[in-house]
């Protein structure tokens, strides 16, 4: 299990409770490829320490610019739970956009 030392990220139950008890349950699946709780954990901690040793804190704002998938979902719960202000951008053509919108309409 990763660890990471800034306590706001540790503290935080919702992911890591599900990487401790359950780690190798898959969480979800994208696209064909399943990701553990563990690995999902795993991967909002490296963001998590990375963004935190490169100064952003609770409150500041974190722009993203990913597609829709696991790499976002685990910066997102990142940015939750570090207290930083998401602003999203989903990469995707305008026509899949509207698409999405319009179904669930």
């Amino acid at each position: 299990m990763s660890w990471c030392r800034y306590e706001c990220v540790r503290s935080n139950p919702i992911l890591a409770m599900k990487a401790q008890s359950r780690p190798n349950e898959t969480a979800f699946v994208f696209e064909g490829e399943g990701w553990t709780y563990r690995r999902g954990y795993s991967e909002a901690i490296a963001l998590s320490t990375e963004l935190l040793e490169n100064g952003v804190r609770a409150g500041d704002r974190v722009a993203l610019h990913l597609n829709n998938g696991p790499e976002m979902i685990a910066a997102c719960y990142t940015c939750f739970t570090i207290g930083a202000l998401l602003l999203l951008h989903c990469v995707a053509p305008s026509s899949s956009v509207s698409s999405r919108l319009c179904c669930d309409v």
